[in-house]
């Protein structure tokens, strides 16, 4: 008796649809690796991309700027935050002139790969930073920035294929001149550890920890806007038992830590299993940030039951299903009395956790890996 695989599938084990070529080398160009210090969604989005096309058989190595680590592809330092932007192409030509596929991963600013890289390429935009300029740089450094992102980098890429990590980054892709017919959205898959542990992803009364548990997760950075969770803290904690954790690492920490009220502990950056722990345990993912490529933590949460609650805000506002999967807010005064009555309601949190868990069943690396290697094969030619 034999099983037939479904018309794209590949396994950990690395099988390949015969009616394709059997191994594309792709190179990535991107901003940072894992093991960088300020490293967030986007470098493992890309990691867990270029794993599984080494699963499915294909040749990866990753060009990026430093700090870099150990991984199971090759990885290639190319300068810091700014000189990689000249290193990078440099690298590319030298060391991978005759590979298949360029991936170029955009972050705010551009490599400009059609102007050195002859061959098929990729364009990955996790999102459109517009307004995050602003709260990075003066003012000439966000006009020079919204210049590359919004005007030059729509005509330098006219002719390139771009791939999207939501309908939100897409619609804001079409936005500054990208062609809607050039965009492909890749949905993100739920990275995670040992994902049969029934302590981790079982019924929510039994995982979740006794007193309330109230998870913030990312990176501490501007537009996540964690001092508006912060200050709204300090009112629910009045009528509200339990703690709330931050969890991540960025340049804001410390000023976020002198803000911190009562029952709030930083945690930092955590391995992937304690990370899912705390997942588990909590109650209740409270998410502050202005806007989202996708909301990756929010699925992640989703797994384990744990619902969000959360800002209207590109990418979050698709990441979380109102009144479902989560609920999202306007104003930090709705934030507070929201807050406020889902602590109150353990039913009503789980009900929306059990929601959420189902939604985030939807993604996983696997169907993500799938689509990228369909999209890879047709810039390729091996359609």
């Amino acid at each position: 008796m034999t099983t037939e695989q479904p018309e794209n599938f590949f396994s950990l084990s690395g099988w390949r649809n015969p009616r394709y070529k059997l191994h594309v080398r792709v190179v990535i160009v991107s901003w940072r690796d894992l093991a960088n210090p300020q490293s967030g969604g986007s470098e493992v989005v890309i990691h867990r991309l270029a794993l599984e096309l080494q699963r499915a058989g294909h040749e990866v190595a990753l060009v990026c700027g430093g700090p870099i680590g150990p991984r199971p592809y090759p990885v290639v330092e190319s300068g810091g935050v700014y000189s990689q932007y000249l290193k990078a192409p440099l690298i590319v030509l030298k060391h991978y002139r005759d590979w298949d596929v360029l991936l170029d991963v955009e972050n705010g600013i551009p490599f400009f790969s059609p102007i050195w890289w002859r061959g098929p390429r990729i364009c990955l935009v996790h999102h459109v930073h517009t307004d995050q300029w602003q709260t990075k740089f003066g003012t000439l450094g966000t006009l020079l920035g919204k210049f590359l992102e919004s005007v030059l980098m729509p005509r330098i890429y006219s002719r390139t294929q771009f791939v999207a990590i939501s309908q939100s980054t897409k619609s804001a892709l079409a936005k500054i001149g990208i062609s809607e017919e050039q965009i492909e959205v890749i949905h993100s898959g739920v990275d995670i550890v040992d994902s049969q542990d029934s302590e981790i992803v079982g019924e929510w009364g039994a995982i979740k920890s006794k007193d309330p548990i109230f998870v913030v997760m990312g990176r501490l950075v501007p537009h996540k806007r964690t001092h508006l969770i912060l200050e709204a803290w300090d009112e629910v904690s009045k009528s509200v038992r339990g703690e709330l954790l931050v969890v991540g690492d960025g340049p804001e920490r410390e000023s976020l830590e002198k803000l911190a009220g009562d029952r709030v502990r930083f945690l930092g950056r955590v391995d992937l299993s304690e990370r899912n722990k705390l997942l588990g345990k909590s109650w209740m993912l409270v998410h502050g940030a202005h806007h989202e490529g996708w909301g990756l933590v929010i699925i992640e949460a989703a797994y384990f039951r744990t619902p969000t609650l959360a800002y209207k805000a590109e990418g979050v506002s698709e990441a979380v299903i109102d009144g479902q999967t989560g609920v999202l807010v306007s104003n930090q005064e709705d934030l507070i009395s929201t807050w406020i009555y889902l602590a109150n309601n353990p039913q009503e949190l789980g009900r929306l956790g059990a929601n959420a868990q189902e939604r985030s069943r939807e993604f996983t690396w696997r169907r993500s890996g799938q689509k990228f290697e369909d999209l890879l094969r047709k810039v390729n030619g091996n359609e």
